[in-house]
């Protein structure tokens, strides 16, 4: 049987009825074919419709060849022929995408790398031509990896802003060594733009080296990537060929990778050859491209008493808006939720000993703990694997959340009424975000989606790395609502004596200091509570301030 997808058999856009259909149909043809029967579908493969696919065949022992059509050279989609196969063998899932061989992978690489392949040529027309302050990222997948799901590269494009040097019209390409992989210069677009202005290019291509893969010199690196560069090349390039720079030297360098599995890299890293500093590095395969955790590495031995991120540091500095922590009573609770994964417990097991603190940490640590080699949480400290069951049997006087893993984000705003529930009064919420910085309007609705609990959040961003952390309370008679008798208008008044100045923050944190006694002086934490900003209420907008 042959079936030509023609929008009939597969609609646009998802709806109930129209999946039912499409449902029934499917099943329609799983019991018309024979045994080695083939199905055979020409579309372009929407997200919905490759899902739909994947998730119905290979459960009814089909195999699956997805084969992508090269078009014509200015073809804004890309059709692709999808061929099923009864009663197949094996439940396999085989794509060939233009210029690649065949891969066998999961279900889930497939979606990826079919996205992928799909951008790729629906932007090709706009990466034919300078434009202003135009941003791309591309991936290069290495074809001979089957079942790796880290692209082998990864490529930024970048298109200058100033007119002047947009109409140079020159561009260039710039790998990144291995241990630079994750720095400021080159792992933040705030970084990567700064980089390019240093240029003078009109585009600047930069290349990184991504986890998981080995590599050789520069120069094979250039030879392997030629081609792809040159497909990013605007025809009125006015310096073909275009130079490659490095700042690695003849080769990337390498990072002793010390554990793998399917969910987690471990990776030593040299960050300064000339002062010796080393770290190691948790990477999360699912968020690549920003460490989960980070540690200072001290004769090979991870030591975990003083923060070496900025997150990190904004974390332990936001103390000074936990009330209960100034004061010497024992009794304090914190609850850390996915700590472990980015190496938190240990940094507040060190400045907040206990019995003055009964820290928990909640959702899968162990595992990281054990990949990282990290030194064991003491005794004292809870360990759970069900966030739900801690929430419910105890109240905290802080609660700290990583929200890197995109699956926790979702869940972190189901839970806000749960989690103000069971914070303490005068308790606090710090929410962790990686890369939050970087996009204002991201930013913004996130604020907004915990200020429905909270109406009090400050935030404090980190500049490495863009990463956020929102410090989140709710004040008693902080807001009040009032009309405007003119205007009608609900306006909310914002009690300023209730907003801690930063001199009131850096008073509250000596005095936490005191309490614990054990914080890194080198780190001048007190420091970071002069860059944390008020993020809601935002005055000016629907807020005014009174000082009643």
């Amino acid at each position: 049987m042959c079936i030509r997808d023609r929008d009939a058999v597969f609609p646009p856009k998802v709806e109930e009825k129209a999946e039912k259909r499409v449902d029934k149909l499917l099943v329609d043809i799983l019991r018309l074919l024979k045994p080695g029967g083939r199905y055979v579908a020409v579309s372009l493969l929407q997200e919905h419709i490759l899902a739909k696919l994947l998730a119905v065949f290979p459960a009814s022992g089909c195999a699956i060849f997805i084969e992508e059509v090269k078009g014509k050279a200015k073809a804004k989609h890309t059709p692709f022929v999808v061929t099923v196969t009864t009663a197949a063998q094996a439940s396999t899932i085989d794509l060939k995408l233009v210029d690649s061989p065949p891969q066998r992978l999961s279900a889930q690489e497939v979606l990826a790398k079919v996205k992928a392949a799909q951008l790729s040529t629906l932007f090709g027309a706009s990466l034919r031509k300078f434009s202003a302050g135009q941003r791309f990222s591309f991936e290069v997948w290495d074809s001979k990896a089957q079942g790796n799901v880290i692209p082998r590269f990864t490529l930024h494009i970048l298109d200058a802003e100033s007119p002047s040097l947009l109409d140079k019209k020159t561009c260039a390409a710039f790998i990144v060594s291995r241990p630079k992989r994750y720095s400021y210069s080159f792992g933040t677009e705030k970084g990567m733009t700064e980089l390019l202005a240093q240029t003078g290019m009109s585009r600047l291509i930069v290349i990184l080296a991504n986890p998981t893969h080995r590599f050789g010199t520069v120069k094979e690196i250039q030879a392997e990537l030629g081609p792809v560069v040159a497909d990013l090349i605007p025809k009125s390039c006015s310096n073909k060929p275009v130079p490659f720079f490095s700042e690695g030297g003849e080769t990337l360098g390498e990072n002793e990778l010390i554990f793998e599995d399917a969910d987690f890299i471990v990776e030593d890293v040299c960050l300064d050859e000339e002062e010796q500093e080393f770290a190691r590095y948790i990477i999360r395969k699912e968020d690549y491209s920003t460490p989960a955790g980070q540690f200072a590495l001290r004769a090979e031995v991870v030591d975990t008493t003083a923060p070496i991120a900025d997150w990190q540091k904004f974390v332990l500095a936001g103390l000074a808006f936990c009330s209960r922590f100034e004061s010497k009573e024992e009794g304090k609770t914190a609850l850390v939720w996915g700590g472990g994964q980015i190496g938190l417990a240990p940094f507040l097991e060190k400045v907040l000993p206990s019995p003055r603190l009964a820290l928990t940490v909640a959702d899968g640590n162990a595992k990281a703990f054990t990949l990282a080699q990290l030194p064991a949480l003491r005794a004292e400290t809870r360990v759970a694997t069900d966030v739900a069951t801690v929430l419910a049997d105890a109240a905290y006087d802080l609660i700290i959340v990583d929200v890197a893993p995109p699956s926790l984000r979702a869940e972190l705003s189901s839970r806000l009424p749960t989690l103000k529930r069971a914070l303490r009064a005068g308790g606090a919420l710090f929410a962790v975000f990686r890369r939050l910085g970087e996009r204002k309007d991201d930013f913004t609705s996130t604020v907004d989606e915990i200020a429905k609990e909270f109406n009090l959040i400050y935030s404090g961003r980190a500049d490495y790395f863009e990463d956020v952390v929102l410090y989140c309370m709710d004040v008693d008679g902080l807001l009040e609502k009032e009309v405007n008798a003119s205007t009608k208008e609900e306006i909310t008044i914002v009690k300023e004596k209730l907003l801690p100045s930063k001199k009131d923050l850096e008073t509250r944190f000596r005095r936490v200091k005191e309490t614990f006694a054990s914080f890194d002086e080198t780190s001048n934490l007190h420091e970071y509570l002069g860059e944390v900003e008020l993020a809601h209420p935002r005055l000016g907008k629907s807020f005014q301030k009174t000082n009643t």
